[in-house]
């Protein structure tokens, strides 16, 4: 569990370094 929220959080910080890149847009998409 623990690592899942390590992953998530990590996930939310790339994304608010690059939140209008394209990566982050598919990672989004694939998550969802």
């Amino acid at each position: 569990m623990v690592t899942l929220v390590s992953i998530i959080f990590l996930g939310f910080f790339l994304g608010m370094r690059h939140a209008t890149d394209a990566d982050h847009v598919i990672a989004v998409s694939t998550i969802v």
